[in-house]
């Protein structure tokens, strides 16, 4: 493996693992606090990837800390993980989140320095403002 192809799979591993937990707990703060915003999301999802249902979003039973990102499937009742989506339908799902929240939780600036490149896509609503 090549220094250039393992940094990328090291960028889609980190940018995995960031949409399974923080994407997840800033989806189940919508779906909760802005359920407008939350079905305008999934909806919204649904026009790029038209086999998504909705997210499964739920406390860890052994970490409440925790709510790891699941979906389902439209039309069927078996869970999935980020794993199973490709990463540019995870770009798309976490902006569309970041394009699609309350006005009022947008960031002042957004920096998108490199649309090709998985580590600069990571969600700013991951991190405190």
């Amino acid at each position: 493996m090549t220094p250039t192809s393992r940094r990328a799979s090291n960028c889609r591993a980190i940018y995995r693992i960031t949409a399974s937990y923080c994407l997840a707990a800033y989806l189940y703060l919508l779906r909760e606090k802005h359920p407008r915003h939350y079905r305008n999301i999934v909806e919204t999802i649904r026009l790029a990837a038209p086999f998504f249902g909705d997210f499964i979003l739920r406390p860890n039973p052994l970490n409440p800390e925790k709510i790891r990102l699941e979906w389902r499937e439209r039309g069927s009742d078996r869970t999935f993980g980020p794993n199973a989506l490709s990463d540019g339908t995870l770009r798309f799902i976490c902006l569309t989140t970041l394009f699609l929240q309350p006005p009022e939780s947008l960031p002042a600036t957004i920096a998108w320095m490199n649309p090709n490149s998985v580590c600069t896509l990571t969600p700013s609503f991951c991190w405190p403002k």
